[in-house]
């Protein structure tokens, strides 16, 4: 899988309905789609192999996790399950995350992972803010069921500049989490609607 984002970077990837196993975070490129089959367990799932204890990301942006500066550019991310499988173990081991601008993030089904479900965020990996915006996300559709952490988390301390702003966070659902259920810590211009948090 990894090597299919690698080759589809500047492109797309189609990941056919199935079930793909994983003992490594898989990271995503900038300017890529990923596109998956929605259509709950029978379409296309992530899943943590059993026995992994996972400690980092399931999918993540590899800006982010490769601690760049600044965020990555433009993705769409579609219609994919992530399933944690209990087997990621820490408050990093989180099931998506994203650092990227002008991004659309829709039809995502994340569950049983030990972080947080899903993480859009102005700092890297190694916890250094961004120098510059990763502005207008649409995040539309993420379903989080059972996460150790926030639901969704968007998180940005503003310092040295506010640099999640202005996305739109819609029709979501987020259940059974150890921390918040939807956590925004940088809020100017979101678009807040449609959420369904409970649990």
């Amino acid at each position: 899988i990894q090597a299919a984002f690698n080759a589809a970077a500047n492109g797309a990837c189609i990941l056919p309905a199935g079930t793909y196993l994983v003992s490594a975070s898989l990271l995503y490129p900038g300017k890529i789609k990923i596109i998956g089959v929605g259509d709950g367990n029978s379409g296309t799932v992530i899943k943590v192999k059993t026995g992994t204890a996972l400690t980092t990301p399931v999918l993540c942006s590899s800006d982010w996790y490769n601690n760049a500066t600044t965020c990555g550019n433009p993705v769409a991310i579609s219609d994919i399950k992530i399933d944690g499988n209990n087997a990621t173990s820490g408050l990093s081991a989180y099931g998506f995350v994203a650092m990227n601008f002008w991004s659309s993030f829709e039809n995502i089904s994340i569950s049983n992972v030990a972080g947080d479900g899903f993480l859009f965020t102005a700092h890297s990996r190694n916890g250094t803010h961004i120098t510059n915006t990763c502005v207008e996300p649409r995040i539309r559709g993420i379903q989080v069921r059972t996460s150790g952490g926030h639901g969704i988390h968007i998180k940005d301390d503003a310092n040295p500049l506010n640099s999640c702003t202005d996305g739109f966070l819609e029709d979501c659902i987020v259940t059974g989490n150890g921390l918040k259920g939807i956590f925004i810590e940088m809020g100017p211009g979101w678009l807040v609607a449609g959420n369904h948090v409970y649990g």
